[in-house]
């Protein structure tokens, strides 16, 4: 993803079903509100059906809990919408450990939490790879 000056930055992989997004800063209300209304346009060009998430959080802060309510309430939609599993790029434990309660409260969901995009990028394609093998089975040939 390119260089940018906002809190957040999108991309979407419509072939791959994945989203891709990086935080960064300590939010405002009005800083979360705007990821709201980016994160729901950018789910819609990704299109209906299931799909993956990939978010780099090594500049995002420990947030206010009004911050984490709204980010947790993104997460309990992604859900809702078919998301299947989520890659994070992270440089703290109490991060990943954000993240991990925020997400656990609201769904259930199958996170991973890596040091590098790389390793965050190889955990989604192996996982891609299975889902795609269980689709094709001989019984459905």
């Amino acid at each position: 993803m390119p260089e940018s000056d906002t809190v957040f930055e999108f991309a979407v992989e419509r072939e791959r079903r994945l989203l891709k997004f990086r935080l960064s800063g300590f939010w405002t209300v009005a800083d979360a509100e705007a990821f709201h209304h980016a994160f729901r346009r950018n789910l819609t060009l990704l299109g209906p059906g299931p799909f993956q998430i990939f978010v780099d959080l090594v500049e995002f802060t420990t947030q206010m809990p009004e911050i984490q309510d709204l980010v947790k309430a993104e997460m309990k939609y992604s859900a809702e919408q078919g998301l299947t599993r989520a890659s994070h790029v992270v440089d703290s434990t109490y991060t990943e450990h954000q993240i991990t309660r925020m997400g656990g409260q609201s769904h259930s969901l199958e996170f991973g939490f890596f040091l590098t995009a790389q390793e965050a990028m190889d955990w989604l394609d192996v996982h891609a790879a299975s889902d795609l093998g269980r689709q094709v089975s001989p019984s459905r040939r």
